[in-house]
């Protein structure tokens, strides 16, 4: 009778502790709080031919810099999010070195499922990300009202 005391105490004391915790929603992109966020397709930082993304999010708008790790492969997305999800709405697709910033190519975008990526930290950012950040937010306020 003693063990079953202790053990419907214990559960009991389980259930007030825990209950809280596991009754809490799942962390989203769109409840993030506005700020940077490094985000891969794998749990590692700069592993070769990985796609990775660094973005910066201001309510439930975001300006990100896409690329895969070692490759010349990368472009600027803006839209909007939703669950984790990116609406993505216009990709900007850099000019070649030594460019002319309204040489950008835009196009349209799709919406982009994020809830396999994983959140890293954004102190395993590459040495060139915040500058090509900001490079994506220069080239969307700077977007000619002529392209898409």
């Amino acid at each position: 009778m003693r063990s079953y005391t202790l053990l419907s105490t214990n559960l009991a004391i389980f259930s007030i502790y825990c209950l809280p915790i596991l009754a809490q929603p799942a962390q989203t992109l769109q409840n993030l709080t506005d700020g940077k966020y490094f985000y891969g397709e794998v749990p590692e930082a700069n592993r070769i031919a990985t796609q990775y993304m660094i973005f910066q999010k201001t309510g439930e708008t975001f300006i990100a810099f896409e690329y895969r790790s070692n490759t010349s492969d990368n472009s600027c997305l803006k839209g909007t999010i939703s669950q984790n999800t990116f609406n993505i709405q216009t990709i900007a697709s850099p000019p070649d070195p030594g460019y002319d910033r309204l040489k950008w190519q835009f196009s349209s975008g799709k919406p982009f499922d994020f809830s396999k990526w994983y959140q890293l930290n954004i102190s395993q950012l590459p040495d060139f990300g915040e500058k090509k950040l900001a490079e994506c937010i220069r080239a969307f306020s700077t977007k000619p009202d002529k392209n898409p």
